[in-house]
């Protein structure tokens, strides 16, 4: 295995992570059935990205939650009370993740995406202007097919079809240390469809290292986000 010299902090711990262990990845599939809460990494492609959803939205300076431009121009924010004056742009961006087990919709973060598109927001508005919101064809398909791996969050009241991914890599030194960690954990794949529930432990599970929930600020958007949260409501009726 290769060094991780020149990753960042974040990404060195994650490299470590996956080398030594002591993080694993989980199927698609058995993280929509497990009953255990808590950050999971799935490892798969991107195989499509929501293009009729506003790629950008407008987010206040100081808590990052979305703010709205009013008649005179200000940005007040109703969440923590700043009046912005300038635009500050974040990524509101949601792709279909799928793996061999299945496949679910991934409401990236603002940093999450960015890794994956590989630009700023201000860069991809540049293309094209404010005025279109969607994001370009030529962006949308590079991403489709795009391998990376993506921590995500699992919650008691998380939409299985649905999972607010915080974080994600594309570093081929990551995905090839996590290759090494596959581990779908309990029940068999092709005997999914006749389970109703399972099991939080397998027999040879491992202890694994939980760090506590992240606390939203408007990112993903399950939480703040009115626009994205419908997003999410129209994949649950699917």
């Amino acid at each position: 295995m290769a060094d991780n010299q020149g990753f960042e902090p974040e990404f060195e711990e994650i490299f470590e992570a996956f080398s030594q262990g002591t993080a694993q990845v989980r199927s698609v599939n058995y993280l929509k059935l497990m009953t255990q809460e808590g950050l999971f990494w799935l490892h798969g492609t991107v195989n499509a990205v929501d293009t009729d959803r506003e790629f950008f939205h407008l987010s206040c300076s100081m808590c990052a939650r979305r703010v709205w431009r009013e008649e005179d121009g200000l940005m007040p924010c109703v969440h923590c009370g700043y009046v912005n004056h300038y635009d500050n742009y974040r990524y509101n961006l949601e792709v279909e993740f799928v793996d061999e087990s299945g496949s679910a919709w991934l409401v990236l973060s603002h940093e999450a995406s960015a890794r994956l598109i590989g630009r700023s927001v201000e860069d991809v508005i540049g293309f094209q202007g404010a005025a279109v919101t969607r994001l370009p064809d030529w962006i949308v398909e590079d991403l489709e097919g795009r391998e990376a791996v993506f921590e995500v969050v699992k919650t008691h009241e998380e939409d299985v079809h649905v999972f607010d991914c915080i974080r994600l890599s594309i570093d081929e030194l990551i995905l090839e240390a996590c290759e090494d960690n596959y581990y779908p954990h309990g029940v068999q794949e092709e005997d999914w469809d006749n389970q109703s529930v399972v099991t939080e432990r397998g027999e040879s599970d491992q202890e694994v290292i939980w760090r506590d929930l992240p606390v939203y600020v408007g990112e993903p958007s399950g939480v703040n986000d009115p626009d994205a949260t419908q997003a999410s409501k129209r994949r649950r009726t699917e």
